[in-house]
């Protein structure tokens, strides 16, 4: 249970009004006298009040409908905008799949400190505060490798090989299952034609092939996995 005499800002994102109210009066209740918690509905808003108000915790939904308007979403748009603030995440989907897409998505080490299960969060959602605001991390590269752990062999060596590329050659892997040539990846990506031949060169190196065809599809299957970890 968490201790009764933090004094914490904890702003609980969520647009599920039923859940909203009924996380912001446990934390309300259990929190400590000095404690401030708000809520938001939707991530946008959220966005301006974390780097308005600056939480210590900000506790937040994982699935908005959308990957653009999803917990991880709102986490790397505070993490690139430098706020201090540590995000809880929660899903009513798999923790372990929701550990694999968050390290998919580069956050493993960031602000993201936990990632919490719907199913009985009162104790645990509690407890993890606690433990977050002291700057424990729940969530890290342990965490994943043990969710990695259940994951097919095939599905695990897949992710690794695209956690392995920078986010200029996802990029341009990802312009490339949408374009024929290299100068049009380049044209669309507003990069140089030798930039992209570098690239590539790197990228055909990492998964030992000869064309970007079989990268490519190999692509498709990532994303076909990140689909079924819960990615919208």
């Amino acid at each position: 249970m968490a201790d009764s005499d933090m004094e914490l800002k904890v702003l609980v994102v969520d647009d599920h009004a039923i859940t909203l109210a009924g996380l912001e009066g446990l934390l309300t209740q259990h929190l400590g006298e000095g404690s401030e918690v708000s809520s938001c509905s939707d991530t946008s808003e959220a966005l301006e009040v974390i780097l308005e108000q600056k939480p210590d915790i900000v506790v937040c939904d994982l699935d908005f409908g959308s990957e653009r308007t999803g917990g991880f979403s709102l986490a790397q748009a505070a993490w690139e905008a430098e706020s201090l603030s540590k995000f809880i995440m929660y899903t009513g989907a798999d923790v372990n799949q929701a550990a694999l897409l968050g390290e998919a998505k580069g956050l493993v080490g960031k602000n993201i400190f936990a990632i919490e299960s719907k199913v009985n969060p009162t104790d645990s959602l509690l407890e993890t505060i606690a433990k977050v605001s002291e700057g424990v991390r729940p969530y890290d590269s342990f965490s994943v490798r043990v969710a990695k752990s259940q994951l097919p062999e095939d599905d695990l060596r897949t992710i690794e090989a695209f956690s392995s590329l920078t986010e200029r050659q996802l990029e341009i892997v990802a312009t490339y299952a949408t374009h024929d040539d290299r100068k049009s990846v380049a044209a669309t990506l507003g990069v140089s034609d030798s930039t992209v031949k570098n690239s590539i060169s790197r990228i055909l190196q990492i998964f030992n092939v000869d064309s970007m065809r079989t990268v490519v599809a190999r692509y498709k299957d990532y994303q076909d996995i990140l689909s079924r970890l819960g990615a919208s």
